[in-house]
């Protein structure tokens, strides 16, 4: 469910963004409002990302929780940079040289040890 919520707020944030540079704008909003619609989508989306990481059940594939948090946190802080970029704000740099260490970091998170018991097929003999 999350994650099906977290592809619509993307679409949302894209239509926005389209919205905003091809300068077609239906419904008379300000560029402000525009680059503000585009941060919430794009913030709720990953928000979703985040909540589909840890309450949509997906058997098939083990995630590292941890790893995977981390990085939408240096995501979301490149996210913030290049909309300080747009707008013309101070410390863009910094905001993406912080994002892209925290992604860098992120794989650099062990991750979660699977028990011994889960695989063995021998004991039940």
């Amino acid at each position: 469910m999350w994650n099906k919520l977290s592809f619509i707020a993307y679409l949302a944030s894209l239509t926005t963004l389209l919205v905003m540079l091809f300068r077609f704008n239906p419904f008379g909003l300000s560029g402000f409002a525009l680059v503000l619609g585009v941060f919430t989508f794009g913030l709720t989306g990953f928000l979703f990302s985040i909540l589909s990481n840890y309450f949509d059940p997906d058997k098939k594939q083990k995630k590292n929780k941890v790893q995977t948090l981390v990085f939408y946190i240096g995501m979301i802080v490149v996210f913030t940079g290049i909309m300080t970029h747009i707008m013309h704000w101070p410390f863009t740099v910094e905001l993406f040289i912080g994002g892209l260490i925290i992604i860098a970091s992120s794989f650099f998170v062990k991750s979660e040890q699977a028990s011994p018991e889960d695989d063995l097929l021998d004991d039940q003999m």
